[in-house]
């Protein structure tokens, strides 16, 4: 009886047979980029506006893995760098907090952060029938430093709505002091 269970624990924990990860992939070829003008200290001198949309023109498009229900996203882009992986965190700001959605369609997948670029996250928010994913970088809560618009064509939803992400309507919060060990 003990050897019968002992067996099935081990077949059960052979890779093959456990329960992969659900995992949506998504080729967004599209990219358009939002100019934020800054004067050299960085302050937003002018409203932002979106520049033309950009075909990557490469074998591959920029590619997005989104793993369970926006449990971390993996980017895959053929620009030289080796994929990237943004895990979910939490930002612990007091009063800022990401928008839910932005525009009609934009929902929020979640804020998430690099390992490799401690102080700079991300929030990605993503159309229902993936379409469309918005990737927009802050330094701190609120400090908007980037915004990205990933597209399967070459329309900006965004810019169809006459919607910028623009730093000004946001309130910053200065980040929360982390003790170093």
């Amino acid at each position: 009886m003990r050897i019968a269970l002992l067996c099935i624990c081990l077949v059960s924990l052979a890779p093959g047979c456990r329960p992969q990860q659900r995992q949506e992939r998504e080729a967004l070829p599209w990219v358009v980029l939002e100019d934020i003008p800054r004067d050299s200290l960085g302050r937003v001198t002018a409203a932002p506006r979106w520049q033309p949309p950009i075909w990557t023109n490469r074998a591959t498009a920029d590619t997005f893995v989104v793993f369970g229900a926006g449990d971390s996203v993996l980017m895959i882009s053929n620009d030289g760098f080796p994929a990237r992986m943004f895990v979910p965190t939490d930002v612990g700001a007091r009063h800022w907090k990401p928008r839910p959605s932005i525009g009609r369609s934009l929902r929020l997948m979640g804020t998430y952060e690099r390992r490799d670029l401690r102080g700079i996250f991300q929030c990605f928010y993503i159309t229902p029938d993936r379409h469309n994913l918005l990737q927009v970088w802050y330094t701190n809560p609120g400090n908007v430093m980037d915004a990205l618009l990933f597209s399967k064509d070459s329309s900006n939803i965004l810019e169809q709505e006459k919607l910028v992400i623009d730093p000004r309507a946001d309130t910053s919060e200065a980040e929360a002091a982390v003790p170093v060990r």
